[in-house]
């Protein structure tokens, strides 16, 4: 049995022939028919990328052009209700990200800070007391410092890598 691509086809060659006879078999004129529709399926496909790019996008274009449910099955497997569930879920996947990032980089800058200011402190000390027991006191705190520094942005990189 013939598949849908194989219609489509046939379809496609139908159209051909029926624009050929309407246009009197003037070439140029055909040729500008062919031009515009395949302008029309890039920026089709264009704008369909654009939209799956971002389940927001996506949302927002489908209320504008709400799919013909048997032509949204045919198209995509999937219908429009199906579709519309599946951005809102990412849409709200994103938005949690998101929050995550946001507490995670506040609290990153508290930390950074708090350390900025004990970071001194010790420095300050270093200078007073020469000792290398001190040394050796500074260099485990700075070692704790990038420690902690460094699981907070391996936070923030398995977040972005969700």
């Amino acid at each position: 049995s013939p598949s849908a691509n194989d219609k489509m086809g046939e379809e496609d060659a139908l159209n051909i022939k029926k624009a050929a006879i309407a246009l009197r078999g003037d070439l140029a004129l055909l040729k500008a028919n062919f031009e515009a529709n395949e302008l029309f399926f890039i920026s089709e496909d264009v704008i369909f990328k654009t939209y799956m790019s971002s389940p927001e996008l996506l949302l927002t274009y489908m209320k504008i052009n709400p799919l013909d449910q048997k032509t949204a099955e045919q198209q995509c497997g999937i219908s429009d209700k199906v579709l519309v569930l599946y951005c809102e879920g990412k849409l709200k996947i994103e938005q949690e990200k998101q929050n995550i990032r946001e507490r995670l980089e506040t609290s990153l800058k508290a930390y950074q800070s708090n350390i900025g200011g004990t970071a001194s402190l010790i420095i300050a000390s270093q200078t007073l007391v020469e000792s290398l027991k001190n040394k050796n006191f500074i260099k485990g705190i700075r070692k704790l410092m990038l420690a902690h520094n460094k699981v907070f942005l391996n936070y923030l990189e398995e977040l972005d890598a969700l």
